[in-house]
């Protein structure tokens, strides 16, 4: 009971935290489309941690109230994860390279 509890508290806080990424990525984009140069915050890999100890809790319990691969699963689909995924890959891309000589 203890470990369920403690999951779900865990699971509610991390999808309120991937909420308040998804609004925004969605901001910055509706900024940028208007041509404001004003960049908005999300918070990165707090949601992925919560989700990883909501999962650990779930699987912990003898009888889970989610199953242990939502959380993980919700954690991945966050969109200010997969922005700065998308960011690195870009920045990887983009990296002046050296000429050969």
């Amino acid at each position: 009971m203890a470990a369920n509890l403690f999951g779900l508290v865990l699971f509610v806080i991390g999808c309120v935290l991937i909420v308040v990424n998804t609004l925004a990525v969605h901001k910055t984009h509706q900024n940028r489309r208007r041509g404001i140069d004003k960049h908005v915050s999300g918070i990165a890999f707090i949601p992925q941690l919560l989700m990883i100890f909501a999962a650990l809790s779930f699987h912990a319990a003898k009888q889970p109230w989610l199953p242990t691969w939502l959380p993980l699963a919700i954690g991945v689909a966050d969109p200010g994860l997969l922005r700065l995924l998308y960011l690195t890959l870009k920045a990887v891309r983009d990296r002046p390279r050296k000429k050969p000589e």
